[in-house]
């Protein structure tokens, strides 16, 4: 999936949107959903696009209660840039 991620950023893309990012890890026994492998993929994620200075912004959306939502921002310099929040009006 990394390579996917370069190609859209190398091909220009500025915003790339991780749609249901929430449920990228699976393990059994677990719900599935928000992972801490998840949150470290997204970081790593970041981190390459960073150090590559690619100028591409990381949108994580999750359709989940915002307290949730708002994990995948990590520390506010780790993870998404940005947050899809679906229930704004």
């Amino acid at each position: 999936m990394t390579d996917i991620l370069l190609d859209y950023a190398n091909r220009g893309g500025t915003s790339i949107r991780l749609d249901a990012i929430g449920f990228m890890w699976k393990e059994s026994g677990t719900t599935c959903i928000h992972l801490p492998q998840t949150h470290a993929i997204i970081q790593l994620w970041r981190e390459i696009l960073e150090e590559l200075q690619l100028n591409t912004l990381l949108i994580t959306e999750t359709n989940v209660p915002h307290k949730e939502n708002i994990s995948y921002f990590g520390d506010g310099n780790n993870e998404a840039h940005m947050v899809y929040q679906f229930s704004l009006p």
